[in-house]
């Protein structure tokens, strides 16, 4: 059998789904606990909705989802060769 294309499994792009950076590792560490994150969830919220998610890279993410995603019936004559089984 020869190898399936992996051509669409390589990093071509990344998107960034919101235009902020994480937050930081001093920051984080206050939400590693539950009661701490029920604690700290107005935070949370503020710094989410001043970084929010930008609808333009989701639409070009699910289009880049959609050229990949083929919607063809495979050749019953070459399944084994290409690698569907």
């Amino acid at each position: 059998m020869s190898p399936q294309n992996t051509a669409s499994t390589d990093i071509d792009e990344i998107i960034i789904l919101r235009k902020a950076k994480r937050l930081n590792s001093n920051v984080r560490v206050h939400y590693s606990t539950a009661a701490k994150r029920q604690q700290l969830r107005g935070e949370y919220l503020a710094f989410l909705e001043k970084n929010p998610f930008q609808v333009g890279m989701f639409k070009r993410f699910i289009e880049h989802i959609r050229e990949l995603i083929k919607n063809e019936q495979p050749i019953e004559t070459n399944v084994l060769q290409i690698g569907y089984f």
